[in-house]
């Protein structure tokens, strides 16, 4: 600001911004450094041919006997003519077309002369640098409700909902003193549950100051007096939005056919923030504004209009973002998901079919950033409200909401199994192709691998190419998991064609990661690499949390294999970071067992043995967690075997046995299988569980370090006849060697006891 004082072009230079966010007291701070400057205090004044008066009073020149506005400003001209001085003008906002006049006049006649001013809107003057006091970032707001949070509480050393209550003050400074002060008689907790009432709330201020800055009301009332009526109810209505809104739904909701103007109004008066084509309303001036709104509008009217403007747009939506337009769509929903939730949330009171539909549309724009988590609670309670049956036409909406209900981990087993068969009956029941095909997707989510349901699945497809996509990525994965790599690889294949057709970078990504293990497992690491850096540049672009942390893990996997443990580790912590920001506690758990694998591998068992036990903890209680705890377990034995501790191993793969049994996948078992082939008692039995492996997933795994390194052993102590005997023995029992070494271990326990 100092380097802009002094600038040859920005003689007028204006803070701009809404009241509170200390126009002020930067103004002031700035002129302290400059030699000969004034500060005009404006706010008094009513009239605004006392401009230059008020000038003249802050300068300590005497008016005399004259009052024209014409002779105070040459009396001002003439006092100033020879003077580089600088005159900060205060609250210019009420009186903003005198002040703009006074103050070209002034420049233009005193060259020496600059301007600093402070006003809710900009002077409107050729030549003016309009500098945009904003809200303070989170950082700066939470140290200013410190600092003046311990001036009446010494001693306070923060709280957590401090970062909570800035962000709801909108960062502004004026907002967060006020606040902060209240914690003179409040506890931080009863100050953040009253910020709804934050007009009552922060109503005392600093006597010394100006009335219009003593309160927040005072604040907000300040400027809201100087807009005109259409201003102020275009600015009631516009409390309906709760977050940033574009000119066409400003339009349709708001019922104001051509809003651009008064838009571009309210946002010059900083009643608006505006970016990128989109207005928003501090949630401060919202309250303010909805307080009028409440007085004149038919409210229920206007969320009604809203709540229909929004199920339009994601009317518009859903098929798009199942193809190529994904990437548009997905930002649309992303800026515009204040506003659905809002709508969500006025639907389930209002219209539960409304809701419904909502819901079901919006089911795959949760699943694919990651936000599916935080509508279980909402779903469960919208399908409590609607009950057993689905209202007329929309099964496929009521078994979206369905599912929405169990994705969480928290529900009632008896509940969830009666609702599972519900589901199950309302698909029987449905006798054409899908509206909305992604229901395979998650019901296949919550139910796990059923070949079993593949008919129907292929009848609820129909011929749509997405769905079509989806189905070879179905039926590739269930080969997978029932370890026949051939045709898993081949009907993926099909697959990742199908969805490249469709331009479906989330189906192109879920082919790609295991199409790239498949190549790792071939010995074709920088196939298997590109692979996996193709689908993670989909999945970044769709900011898609977990299939991120999927993608990584698994090149994680690759470098660990590869003697690169720092750059999996790498891959692995990366992965752990955005599967808890996402809430998937199956994908945290499964990076935080790479990092043990790293761990392990490079000889620190200790720390292994921690990372394991938590990536056992973060394991959700759901189908797809099992393989991680079987995993987790596996890598828990391994470190024992490790330190020399063989019973210790052979217990832990034996509890790893006892959990694969409940997986869904043959992969889980085949691990086992070439854990316990490690501490085996003979080297034959060893080989015997290495081919049970083998034929359990449909291939040797080779590129497995743990694996390898136990094959190694076994040839240096067999012949190759022997070794190739025990291992086809093994390839032929499959899960019954699995089974003999789970009972062996139990009769051993039963007999040291």
């Amino acid at each position: 600001m100092a380097a802009l004082l002094t600038a040859p072009d920005a003689r007028l230079v204006t803070l701009t911004g809404p009241g509170g966010a200390g126009k002020t007291r930067l103004a002031v701070e700035a002129a302290r450094a400059h030699p000969d400057a004034y500060l005009v205090e404006l706010a008094p004044l009513a009239d605004g041919a006392r401009v230059p008066y008020a000038v003249l009073a802050a300068l300590g020149v005497r008016e005399g006997l004259r009052s024209t506005a014409v002779d105070g400003l040459d009396r001002l001209c003439g006092a100033l003519e020879d003077r580089g001085a600088l005159l900060v003008l205060d609250n210019c906002e009420h009186l903003v077309e005198d002040a703009a006049r006074f103050a070209g006049l002034l420049l233009g006649r005193c060259p020496g002369v600059r301007v600093l001013a402070t006003s809710r809107e900009a002077l409107g003057i050729t030549g003016e640098v309009l500098v945009p006091v904003e809200p303070l970032p989170a950082g700066a707001a939470q140290r200013l409700f410190l600092e003046r949070a311990r001036a009446v509480r010494p001693g306070f050393d923060g709280h957590a909902c401090v970062p909570d209550v800035c962000r709801a003050l909108d960062g502004l400074p004026l907002a967060i003193e006020l606040a902060a002060a209240r914690l003179r008689t409040l506890e931080p907790e009863e100050l953040a549950a009253r910020l709804d009432d934050r007009f009552r709330l922060l109503s005392r201020g600093d006597r010394t100051k100006a009335p219009r800055h003593r309160t927040l009301r005072a604040v907000v009332e300040w400027s809201w007096d100087l807009l005109d009526a259409e201003e102020r109810e275009l600015a009631e209505r516009l409390t309906v939005f709760a977050g940033s809104a574009t000119v066409r739904a400003v339009r349709e909701v708001c019922g104001t056919p051509d809003p651009e103007d008064l838009l571009d109004s309210l946002a010059e008066k900083s009643f608006l923030e505006v970016a990128g084509g989109r207005y928003r309303m501090l949630e401060t001036i919202r309250a303010f504004a909805a307080e009028h709104a409440a007085r004149h509008l038919d409210t229920d009217a206007l969320r009604d209009a809203h709540a229909a403007y929004f199920l339009r747009l994601a009317e518009r939506a859903q098929p798009l973002l199942r193809g190529g337009g994904q990437l548009p769509w997905l930002a649309r929903l992303a800026a515009e998901h204040a506003d659905l939730d809002a709508a969500l949330r006025h639907l389930a009171g209002a219209d539960r079919a409304g809701a419904l539909r909502l819901m079901a549309l919006l089911s795959w724009f949760w699943r694919l950033r990651g936000l599916h988590g935080e509508q279980v609670p909402r779903a469960r309670a919208l399908l409590a409200a609607v009950g057993d049956v689905p209202p007329p036409g929309l099964v496929e909406e009521y078994v979206l909401c369905a599912l929405n209900a169990l994705s969480g981990d928290d529900g009632d087993p008896a509940a969830e199994e009666a609702l599972h068969a519900r589901v199950e009956t309302l698909l029987d029941s449905l006798d054409g192709p899908l509206r909305l095909p992604y229901v395979l997707v998650l019901w296949s989510v919550v139910t796990g691998p059923r070949p079993a349901a593949n008919a129907r699945a292929l009848r609820l497809a129909g011929t749509d190419p997405w769905a079509g996509a989806l189905l070879d990525m179905g039926l590739g994965l269930q080969a997978r998991f029932a370890g026949r790599p051939g045709e898993a690889e081949e009907a993926l294949t099909r697959a990742l064609a199908g969805f490249r057709a469709t331009g479906d970078r989330w189906g192109m990504a879920n082919c790609l990661e295991p199409l790239g293990m498949y190549a790792h497992a071939r010995g074709d690491d920088d196939a298997a690499l590109g692979l996996l850096d193709e689908g993670l540049a989909l999945v970044r672009e769709l900011d898609a949390p977990e299939e991120t942390a999927d993608l990584l893990r698994s090149r994680g996997v690759v470098l660990l294999r590869r003697g690169d443990a720092a750059g999996a580790a790498d891959h692995f912590e990366r992965a752990t970071a955005l599967a808890r920001t996402a809430g998937a506690g199956d994908k945290a758990a499964g990076a935080w067992r790479g990092l043990g694998d790293a761990a392990r591998l490079s000889g620190d068992t200790a720390r292994a043995r921690v990372l394991y036990e938590e990536a056992l903890r973060m394991c959700a209680a759901n189908w797809f967690s099992v393989g991680e705890i079987v995993r987790v377990l596996i890598g828990l034995g391994r470190t024992a075997a490790a330190e020399g501790k063989a019973e210790d191993a052979r217990e832990w793969f034996r509890q790893a046995a006892v959990a694969a049994g409940d997986s869904a996948s043959v992969l889980e078992l085949a691990e086992t299988a070439e854990a316990l082939a490690s501490v085996a008692e003979t080297p034959e039995r060893a080989a015997v569980l290495l081919g049970a492996g083998a034929g359990l997933r449909g291939a040797p795994a080779r590129e497995d370090p743990d694996v390898a390194r136990t094959e190694d052993a076994l040839w240096a102590r067999l012949s190759p006849e022997a070794y190739t005997a025990a291992f086809e023995r093994g390839v032929r029992l499959r899960a019954a060697a699995v089974e003999e070494e789970r009972g062996e271990a139990g009769e051993r326990r039963d007999a040291a006891g």
